[in-house]
C-alpha cells in the first residue's frame, strides 16, 4: 500500500504543479511510513515540508492542495475514508472500511497464494 499511496501522492503534485503554477523542481522521494499513532491515521507522509524548501511555499498550504487534489480524484474515493493535514505539513490516510473489507476477502480467497 505504501507505494501506492507514493504513486497517488506524486500524480498529485504533478497536477497541483499544473494547476498552482509553481516553480519547476525536481520530484522529491515521496516518503510513506506508518504513523505513530493510529489517531494519526494508516499511513502518513512529510512530502509537503520537503516540497516547501524546493518551491517556497507554507507546507500546510502545499499539504492542503494535495489533500484536495487527491480527495478530488475519483479512483480514491474507496480506498480512503479521509486525508487529513497535520501541522507542519503532514499528510494522514485513513483507509476505508470498504478498501480493508476488500483486501481481508482477498486474502481468505487466495489464501495460501495471497502476496
Amino acid at each position: 500500500m505504501k507505494e501506492d499511496i507514493q504513486k497517488i501522492v506524486e500524480k498529485a503534485l504533478t497536477k497541483a504543479k499544473e494547476a498552482n503554477s509553481w516553480p519547476d523542481f525536481e520530484m522529491p522521494e515521496i516518503v510513506v511510513e506508518y504513523p505513530r499513532g493510529e489517531q494519526f491515521g494508516d499511513y502518513t507522509s512529510n512530502v509537503a515540508m520537503i516540497l516547501a524548501r524546493k518551491i517556497g511555499k507554507n507546507p500546510m498550504e502545499i499539504a492542503e492542495i494535495l489533500s484536495s487534489v487527491i480527495s478530488q480524484q475519483s479512483l480514491n474515493s474507496e480506498v480512503f475514508e479521509k486525508i487529513e493535514v497535520a501541522a507542519p505539513g503532514y499528510l494522514n490516510f485513513h483507509l476505508s472500511q470498504k478498501y480493508l473489507q476488500d483486501v481481508v476477502a482477498k486474502i481468505n480467497l487466495e489464501q495460501k497464494e495471497f502476496g
